[in-house]
């Protein structure tokens, strides 16, 4: 029974390892697949539909208006782009005291979906023209139907008037680019059901983030049309997006982003983070971190009208009138809203005047987002507030090169040697960011206090092929040997593809400018341009043109594989002049030679070619001697050698008696590569002997056998006396 329980516990934790294995690796795996977002415009059904409840009293032809009231239910509308999985409606509207709710249903080729209302003009960006528009999410949209809820909020007002001629829908196709695969999907749920989202509070790293990059924002890296403001952090707005998510989340976070850049006209997303069913977590609206993190402020967003400028929205990614968020959909939200609440010093649980610091976004205005979320605020808060608390008692632990500073200071540090050095410039601070640490922390005042301070920094020295792009250009470079390379377009494959480069900001370009000068390859190396078939020998500030395969693979054996380099970086030398005549040569000494079949190995000592018997000789001959692995050579090279004896690995100086492992016999071990068989010893105890010149060593099996047999060795005393 013991067994058959230890044997289900272990199956169970191997089970859950894969499972979590899986979900880690299909949740936080880097896509950079290329985004394409289309759209088509088709008009709407121009009042043609019918009112389906409620009195329209208004006296203007195709136009809806109430004293209470009025549900509008348009014709039916076929798509013209069936791979569409959202669409935005857009319509004018004026005057009134009250609200115009919009809702869709659509038919992806197989159903129709049930009713769900939209996104409103709830969101808002500050200082932005009022745009009337809804947003719905699909798979596929077939055909597509919409309505108006048209409601006077008081019986003695009228409702806005809606024009239902200028209704209009774009479809709009976000399914071209990355994607949190189906595998992702599942797992999460597995995760979630598991309960490991709950439980699990792994808070020694900061939340796991999907990036702009990650989920195929088309402007990953910037936003031009609407440029960053930042203030200083008081609180958490808690919305959902009211577009029920269907399909990829990533595809879902691209159609809010183009809803709010393009249709609505914003320039960018303007939720700050979104957050899935699966508890995965997106960047939302664009900022600059390092500045943000240096000057302790936020990014401003576009998503709770007046609270936008002290405030971090988050917003649910679905519609939760009428249903309920997952655990690992709140856990995620708590989380991030208790770590930027950390950052800021801010407690959860607290106020800010007159509002809590966590709130819905019905808390600031009216309306009914973010559903049924609202309920769970206590839950957030609580769970929000546990997740300061671990964030504030983490342990304080760094690695060479890690970049942080205090929440309150301009002071920004690199770590290394267990100290804290100050970083002096802007420039080196984003040198040290894009090569080692991916990013910078914002730390207590008292973990900085509990670290010793050492001297500043020395300048930022990134390590060979470290590749990076400005982040507001879209030439890339690769530093190499001193130098700063433009990397061309035959360059990214053979230098390893494009996902190697990171942004680099301006400051850290002219940083890396004005410290990498010199382009110099050194010592002796192989090298050949990205795209050119010449290959040279380096000799520090020179190259030289290695004309044959057989020179080119002697040269690998003893200084390495062949190094793809920038064609820009062959070029600088040809500029130079320090591409020398003649043709690099090389000669084969002592090491290991492959015979063209790929089988036949030899050593080359003192010009003749041994024969390697056994792997374990070739083994022990590598790791004893340091000649390398065995290399190919011509049919041509391999017959220049003559043959001698067979190859040996060879021993220490002291070694002179053997055995191999599972063999009892003795051998006496010559330096030229003899061995005799010992008939007789020269101690009565060669294993326990103090004399190393008498003891029997015991090597690997295999090791004697590439030694020449010549016969017996008799253990007398005259010569025991004579080795040496």
């Amino acid at each position: 029974m013991i067994k058959k329980i230890f044997t289900f516990r272990f199956g169970l934790a191997i089970t859950m390892v894969l499972v979590l294995a899986t979900g880690m690796y299909f949740l936080f795996r880097t896509n950079y697949e290329t985004t394409e977002i289309t759209t088509t415009k088709i008009s709407g059904d121009n009042g043609h539909g019918q009112i389906i409840e409620g009195k329209n009293i208004t006296n203007k032809p195709n136009h809806l208006k109430t004293d209470s009231t009025v549900v509008y239910h348009s014709e039916i509308l076929d798509s013209p782009k069936r791979k569409s999985n959202a669409a935005v409606l857009q319509w004018d509207q004026e005057g009134g005291s009250g609200e115009v709710v919009a809702a869709f249903r659509v038919f992806d080729g197989t159903s129709w979906s049930k009713w769900a209302e939209s996104t409103s003009d709830d969101d808002a960006k500050d200082g932005a023209p009022v745009l009337h528009s809804a947003l719905v999410l699909a798979k596929q949209i077939h055909k597509i139907q919409y309505s108006f809820e048209v409601i006077a909020d008081k019986p003695d007002r009228f409702s806005p008037e809606v024009d239902l001629q200028s209704a209009s829908i774009e479809l709009v196709d976000t399914t071209k680019g990355p994607s949190l695969t189906k595998n992702t999907s599942a797992a999460s749920r597995i995760l979630q059901n598991l309960g490991i989202f709950t439980s699990v509070k792994a808070h020694t790293s900061d939340p796991q983030i999907i990036t702009r990059a990650e989920w195929g924002a088309p402007e990953p890296n910037s936003s031009d049309r609407w440029a960053p403001e930042y203030r200083r952090l008081k609180r958490v707005i808690v919305h959902h997006t009211a577009a029920a998510s269907t399909g990829d989340s990533a595809a879902a976070v691209r159609a809010v982003w183009y809803f709010h850049a393009n249709s609505r006209g914003w320039g960018d997303i303007g939720y700050n983070y979104l957050v899935d069913q699966s508890g995965n977590l997106f960047q939302g609206r664009y900022y600059d971190q390092d500045y943000a993190e240096v000057n302790s402020l936020d990014v401003v967003g576009g998503h709770a009208l007046s609270y936008n400028w002290d405030s971090s929205g988050i917003s649910a990614l679905g519609d939760f009138t009428n249903s309920q968020p997952s655990n690992a959909m709140l856990q995620t939200i708590s989380n991030i809203a208790g770590f930027k609440l950390y950052r800021y010093g801010v407690d959860p649980s607290g106020w800010q005047g007159d509002l809590p610091a966590v709130v819905g976004h019905r808390d600031t205005m009216q309306t009914s987002c973010p559903g049924s979320i609202h309920n769970h605020l206590p839950t957030i808060r609580s769970l929000a507030s546990s997740e300061y608390e671990h964030y504030s008692s983490r342990p304080f632990v760094t690695s060479d090169y890690d970049v942080v500073k205090g929440m309150d200071s301009p002071t920004v540090y690199v770590s290394l040697d267990n100290q804290l050095r100050s970083i002096g410039s802007a420039g080196q601070r984003d040198c040290f960011i894009m090569a080692y640490s991916g990013r910078m922390r914002s730390v207590s005042e008292a973990n900085i206090a509990s670290r010793s301070v050492g001297s500043a920094a020395s300048a930022c020295n990134p390590p060979d092929y470290t590749w990076f792009y400005p982040s507001a250009g879209s030439q890339q470079y690769v530093l190499l040997y001193g130098g700063m390379y433009p990397v061309g377009m035959g360059d990214i494959k053979a230098l390893g593809g494009t996902n190697k480069a990171r942004p680099l900001s301006d400051h850290g370009i002219q940083y890396l400018h004005d410290n990498y000068v010199s382009p110099l390859i050194p010592g002796q190396k192989i090298v050949k341009g990205s795209t050119q078939p010449a290959v040279y020998k380096t000799n520090n500030d020179t190259l030289q043109h290695i004309a044959s395969p057989d020179t080119r693979d002697c040269l690998i054996s003893q200084l390495g594989e062949v190094k793809n380099v920038p064609d820009s970086l062959i070029s600088s030398y040809q500029s130079d002049g320090k591409i020398i005549g003649g043709s690099a040569s090389c000669s084969i000494t002592t090491g290991q030679i492959l015979h063209p079949n790929g089988l036949t190995v030899s050593q080359v000592v003192s010009g003749s070619r041994r024969y390697v018997g056994h792997p374990a000789i070739r083994d022990c001959i590598i790791d004893r001697t340091g000649t390398g692995t065995p290399y190919k050579v011509s049919q041509s090279v391999w017959d220049g050698f003559s043959t001698g004896v067979n190859a040996y690995c060879p021993y220490d100086s002291n070694i002179r008696f053997v055995k191999e492992e599972s063999d009892p016999t003795v051998w006496r071990i010559f330096s030229d590569g003899r061995k005799k068989h010992a008939d007789g010893f020269c101690v009565i105890d060669p294993f326990t002997t103090n004399l190393n010149t008498y003891r029997v060593w015991i090597v690997p099996n295999g090791q004697t056998t590439g030694h020449t047999y010549d016969g017996v060795f008799n253990a007398t005393a005259q010569n025991c006396q004579a080795i040496t």
